[in-house]
Parts: structure tokens; C-alpha cells; sequence
């Protein structure tokens, strides 16, 4: 029944929990305003996953999460940042 309604055929329990987890992080973004609740994806990163058949190293997908880390306690909340740029849901 996916297929036919447009949902992904391939890795979907990957692809569902990736979509609930970005919802759940605008939950809790609101919930806790003072804390800095966002989510990122790396990039197509070289992974025993996806057997390093990717494009981006380990270090070149570990910049956005570091940035993301790192940021100072008025910066972005409840947002989804692709590598280190902000994306759209």
C-alpha cells in the first residue's frame, strides 16, 4: 500500500523515524524554548550503512552537527539545517 499513495518503498522504517524524529524535535522545541532543539541531516556521508557508497566523508558530515553543537544560547530553534545551511521539512 505505500507505493501506490507516494510513500517511499525503499528503507522506509529509516525514512518514517527520520520524518517522526523531525517532527518530534519541533515539539520539543516549543515545549523548551530556552534550549536550542534543532535537527540536521549530515549529508550523504560515507557509512558502513550504506556501504561508504556515499559522497562526504565522516568529517565533512560532522561540521553541521559540531556547528549545531556549538551554538551560542540565542541562537536557532526548532529549525532543520541540511549540512550547515537552513532547510525546509
Amino acid at each position: 500500500m505505500l507505493e501506490p499513495k507516494g510513500w517511499p518503498t525503499f528503507m522506509t522504517a529509516y525514512s518514517f523515524s527520520k520524518a517522526a524524529l523531525n517532527s518530534y524535535t519541533r515539539t520539543l522545541a516549543k515545549k523548551f524554548p530556552t534550549f536550542r532543539i534543532n535537527c540536521i541531516s549530515p549529508g550523504f556521508v560515507k557509512t558502513d550503512l550504506n556501504f561508504n557508497a556515499r559522497i562526504l566523508t565522516i568529517e565533512e558530515g560532522a561540521k553541521g552537527p559540531v556547528m549545531l553543537a556549538l551554538i551560542p544560547g540565542d541562537g536557532p530553534i526548532g529549525l532543520f539545517f541540511n549540512q550547515m545551511e537552513v532547510s525546509t521539512y
